[in-house]
């Protein structure tokens, strides 16, 4: 990362990978311009989208200036959010309810708005603070593209995301999708006959799986090359049988008239 902001001409760049932040001495004063350079260097390096906030060195001072809590003896348990905007009304209301949630279960922590910063007090530490999951989206690594169906589907009701700071969307993917599964050790004389394999494979409750765990965002696979137009979704064609007949009593005798489609099952949990 220093490289690379040092190559669009900026100086004496030091990251602080923690918080996401970098100071550096820049080539130019337009934040503005500076904001729109650092994403594109960011998205274009790195392939992460990420918002991106550029503070001078007088703005800063004076957040620091500003902090509603400077009886904290412990600078640790003060901590700022630089927002893109200052938020609306709406986003003020939404956490004083969140605020009045948080006293309501004993909590010590606060937090309050002071032009573009969010700023959260927590004394009894930062880790511990339910305020603190409720104010800010927990993947950090690119709000934009979530790792787990968990986090997509849990983490995102948050006040960033009702205030529209954070756009939450399903992009359509048009790249052969990767493989989440149970591979079977094929050294193993246990899994030799293909009938113990495919008996495993009915008592794999997907949709069970998928609903429970997963809040039914996962499709099942059927293909080692799902997503695209090398995966099997119709018997084959002529031209496909007479590449295929050289293989004719060495590979299952379905392969030639029905595309391989996994059991579906009634999703109670209880396959046998």
């Amino acid at each position: 990362m220093r490289s690379r902001i040092t190559s669009l001409g900026h100086a004496d760049v030091a990251t602080y990978i923690q918080t996401g932040n970098i100071v550096f001495s820049p080539s130019h004063d337009d934040a503005a311009a500076l904001a729109d350079e650092l994403h594109a260097a960011i998205t274009q390096s790195f392939g992460v989208r990420t918002s991106v906030v550029v503070l001078s060195r007088t703005e800063l001072a004076a957040v620091i200036k500003a902090n509603p809590y400077p009886d904290e003896p412990n600078p640790r348990y003060v901590h700022g959010v630089f927002l893109l905007a200052e938020p609306g009304e709406a986003s003020r209301a939404r956490l004083a309810d969140l605020l009045a949630a948080a006293a309501e279960r004993g909590s010590r922590d606060e937090a309050a708005i002071v032009g573009r910063t969010l700023y959260l007090h927590t004394p009894d530490g930062f880790g511990r603070s339910e305020l603190a999951k409720d104010l800010l989206v927990k993947n950090r690594r690119d709000p934009l593209a979530t790792g787990t169906a968990r986090n997509w589907a849990t983490q995102y009701d948050k006040p960033p995301v009702r205030a529209g700071l954070v756009v939450r969307e399903t992009l359509p993917d048009n790249t052969p999708s990767g493989v989440q599964a149970f591979f079977f050790n094929m050294r193993r004389a246990k899994f030799d006959d293909r009938r113990v394999r495919a008996a495993l494979d009915y008592a794999f409750d997907f949709e069970w799986t998928n609903r429970t765990l997963f809040y039914g965002l996962y499709k099942r696979t059927n293909s080692m090359f799902e997503n695209s137009e090398l995966a099997a979704h119709a018997p084959p064609t002529p031209a496909e049988l007479a590449l295929l007949e050289p293989l004719r009593g060495k590979v299952p005798a379905e392969v030639f008239t029905t595309p391989f489609q996994a059991p579906v099952t009634d999703g109670d949990g209880f396959n046998s």
